[in-house]
């Protein structure tokens, strides 16, 4: 599909998006006047490209149907808009490309080390992190849960964000019997971290969980978050409160071996969704 100049419609500007829009000419579509509607001025002109994002709604249907070609982040959506739209839409209409995360070179021991000078932890103690823009909605109370349930003795549990958010948590510590055993960080600590995670309640892919494993993590999260479908079988939770994961963290807390050969998985596996990569991948789509 080689245009001049393409019609192009997006609800969020991804790093795709802009990349996109950087590189190419276009021109963002248009919802059509009452008089196009009714046939008179100019003719319609429907989106090339629909980069779609969010939960697909009843109300995306008929312009997604219209559209040439449908870039989405998860297959989870993509099976969504083929169902929602009655087989209108086909699968090769749309195409699956997953949200980009680019990595940078780093020595995850000089941020473990850091971090155990600034807190007083002993260099030996594994760190496992949880943070998030909405502490409900990302499962904080059901990471407190399964920390509470660990029996490992060489482990630190770190919660970060910003000061508002950590004020919250502070009862909740209290309450649970968990001040001795959870880290307030201000800031994120991926780089440091040993494994995250995030009992999420939200569907949409979740950016985190790409950060954490370019930062060489091991990652839980739950098959209801559209991120399961990049992470391996060991690490996907049956949902957000499966305890069986507090097993599975025990396990791994104790076998640094099998930890850190997850950890180097995760990381070689981000490298395979950098922007350079999607893009390329853009334009394999689009034929272009």
């Amino acid at each position: 599909m080689i245009n001049n100049k393409y019609t192009i419609f997006y609800k969020t500007e991804s790093q795709l998006v802009k990349q996109f829009c950087e590189e190419f000419e276009y021109e963002l579509y248009s919802k059509p006047t009452l008089s196009q509607n009714w046939g008179f001025g100019k003719d319609i002109v429907y989106p090339d490209i629909y980069f779609h994002s969010g939960i697909v709604k009843e109300s995306d249907i008929q312009l997604l149907i219209k559209s040439k070609i449908i870039i989405v982040n998860s297959n989870t959506i993509k099976h969504d808009i083929v169902e929602k739209s009655n087989g209108s839409i086909t699968n090769d209409k749309i195409h699956v490309i997953y949200p980009t995360h680019n990595i940078d070179k780093f020595k995850k021991k000089e941020y473990k080390k850091a971090f155990f000078n600034r807190y007083h932890v002993d260099k030996k103690t594994k760190l496992v992190y949880f943070t998030g823009k909405n502490y409900e909605k990302t499962g904080l109370v059901q990471f407190l849960k399964f920390i509470k349930e660990l029996t490992a003795a060489n482990f630190k549990a770190v919660i970060s964000g910003t000061p508002e958010q950590l004020k919250i948590v502070v009862p909740l510590l209290k309450e649970l019997e968990l001040s001795d055993k959870v880290i307030l960080a201000q800031g994120d600590i991926f780089r440091a971290a040993d494994i995250f995670v995030l009992p999420t309640s939200n569907k949409l892919f979740a950016s985190n969980i790409l950060k954490a494993m370019a930062s060489k993590s091991v990652v839980f999260a739950p098959s209801s978050n559209h991120a399961f479908e990049i992470m391996d079988n060991f690490s996907i939770m049956d949902s957000s409160d499966d305890m069986t994961t507090v097993h599975k963290i025990n396990m791994l807390l104790e076998n640094t071996e099998e930890l850190k050969k997850i950890q180097k998985e995760n990381c070689k596996k981000v490298k395979e969704y950098t922007q350079s990569k999607q893009f390329k991948k853009l334009k394999l789509a689009l034929d272009i």
